[in-house]
């Protein structure tokens, strides 16, 4: 999550220890605006796909697909986007070919979406 903080406002991030002072040049993700700037930054560079076949929700990239090759390349233009921005998926969270997959309090399966059982179960 590596979004340059502006010059100008670099100042304004000084983090004071009892001898030194840090400035930040990247916005870090417990700044207050910082999920939404990143979110902001990966849906601009994934603008062109958004409900075609890719769902962002803060860092996590849902991508869909309708047949094992549209994934494929669905998958290769994911990876390619992510590559030319110098940004970078966790392999360990990474999954891929799945019939079902819990997403946001949501189950999405090749039968529909339907409310996560285990978040509804939760609340009761």
């Amino acid at each position: 999550h590596h979004i340059r903080v502006r010059d100008i406002d670099v100042p304004k991030t000084v983090l004071k220890t009892r001898y030194e002072h840090y400035e930040y040049v990247v916005m870090l993700f417990i700044v207050k605006n910082g999920p939404t700037v990143f979110m902001e930054h990966m849906i601009r560079i994934f603008r062109s796909f958004l409900d075609m076949f890719v769902i962002m929700y803060i860092d996590n990239i849902l991508k869909y697909s309708g047949s094992k090759g549209e994934h494929r390349e669905h998958l290769r233009l994911v990876l390619e986007i992510l590559r030319d921005k110098k940004l970078f998926a966790k392999l360990s969270k990474c999954e891929s070919c799945l019939e079902e997959v819990r997403f946001i309090g949501h189950v999405i399966s090749t039968k529909g979406v339907v409310m996560d059982p285990i978040k509804v179960e939760m609340i009761l």
